[in-house]
């Protein structure tokens, strides 16, 4: 495991230790409930850039997640940011859409009706300006499902499941954060099955946007 990832588990152990507390039940704060289900947010990716999203889940005492649309900087190439669910882990990270200027997305942010699935429906433009029908967004080069690169899984509450996390390769293959041991994933319709590797065993379900389910509770999604 990479020393960044490391550090992000280990900082949210140790302020649980601190407080006696979960990382979920320390994430609900007064920034949190001024938002709502559905709301347009934009997402911190970093300084100068905010990524288009509504809030999918923002549940009393756990952690807010935002639906996001892929973004692409203006500049062909320049830089890329996955779509889909994002936890929202502080009030630096969120701001209400169009509250200040921020970078073209490359499609709209898809609607957000309750805490269930986001539809695709359009992201208004401007505070009250629907647009007809959502750009759809190009898949990745994953060919199946699944998008190339890096893939973290969260427990409920939005804890971290590290003994999960694996890296999506060409052809059908996955490894784990180390490349110490790797194994092959089939999709079938909604379903993503692994075989072999520390995930042998292991199905996923309810696919989409490159995102799925395993377990009861836990999700999967690029990183």
């Amino acid at each position: 495991m990479s020393t960044q990832r490391l550090a992000r588990i280990t900082r949210w152990a140790l302020v649980a230790q601190a407080f006696g507390t979960s990382p979920a039940a320390l994430a609900q704060d007064d920034w949190q409930s001024a938002y709502r289900v559905g709301d347009a947010v934009e997402l911190k990716v970093n300084d100068a850039v905010w990524q288009s999203c509504r809030v999918s889940e923002n549940p009393p005492g756990g952690l807010m997640r935002v639906n996001c649309v892929e973004y692409v900087q203006p500049s062909p190439g320049t830089y890329t940011r996955a779509g889909g669910v994002y936890i929202v882990y502080g009030k630096s990270d969120l701001r209400a859409a169009g509250s200040a200027s921020a970078p073209a997305a490359a499609v709209a942010a898809p609607a957000v009706t309750s805490n269930a699935a986001p539809v695709a429906a359009a992201l208004p433009v401007a505070a009250a300006t629907p647009v007809a029908a959502a750009t759809p967004v190009a898949a990745k080069p994953g060919t199946d499902g699944l998008r190339l690169g890096e893939y973290a899984c969260y427990g409920s509450g939005g804890s971290i499941l590290a003994g999960f996390a694996f890296k999506v390769l060409p052809g059908g293959r996955y490894a784990d954060l180390e490349d110490a041991d790797s194994g092959t994933y089939r999709v079938d319709g909604d379903t993503v099955s692994f075989s072999g590797g520390h995930l042998d065993g292991t199905d996923g379900r309810e696919l989409a946007n490159g995102n799925f389910r395993i377990g009861r509770q836990a999700t999967c999604e690029p990183f």
